[in-house]
């Protein structure tokens, strides 16, 4: 087994447990809504607006240095 599979197995076994300890509801507020979200929804939502904002950023940034050099 190469360290690549390895590593996929180990993170796999860590979202698994981290799904079965966060399975509960939670309240959201944000300004005048309010609503119940799962925990485990609201991390994954979180980390994709994260992964969408800084791929966005980063190339706003990569395309102004590629900008420069030219």
């Amino acid at each position: 087994m190469n360290f690549r599979v390895g590593l996929t197995i180990v993170g796999a076994v860590f979202l698994i447990i981290f799904i079965l300890q966060n399975t509960g509801l939670t309240d959201i507020v944000f300004l005048f809504w309010s609503f119940r979200m799962s925990k485990v929804l609201l991390a994954i939502l979180c980390v994709l607006l994260g992964f969408v904002f800084g791929s966005y950023f980063w190339l706003k940034i990569s395309k102004r240095e590629e900008s420069k050099r030219t």
